[in-house]
């Protein structure tokens, strides 16, 4: 990408809002219908969608190289710094 949004990006936001939506419809049918209450309806849907799709494009931004790196990195320095402290014995009265 080149700093903007292209065609793809467009569709791919666009295909998730869709979907999102029609999922979001078809839940707020069932719920009127079947009278139970549930999490989750139309803006749930859509923004769980929309919250997908920025995952994506962020994935497809980000270089494969830095991402691996990210996943490689070492974390032994935060392992070893933590201790767990001595168990202790409850007294009886």
């Amino acid at each position: 990408m080149n700093g903007g949004f292209d065609l793809d990006t467009v569709q791919n936001f666009g295909t998730a809002l869709l979907i999102g939506a029609l999922a979001g419809i078809e839940r707020e049918k069932r719920k009127s219908v079947e009278g139970e209450t549930g999490i989750g309806g139309l803006r749930t849907f859509v923004l769980t969608a929309l919250l997908g799709a920025i995952g994506g494009a962020l994935q497809a931004s980000l270089s494969t190289t830095r991402a691996t790196q990210v996943a490689r990195a070492p974390r032994a320095p935060i392992g070893a710094t933590w201790r767990p402290s001595p168990p202790t014995r409850c007294s009886r009265r």
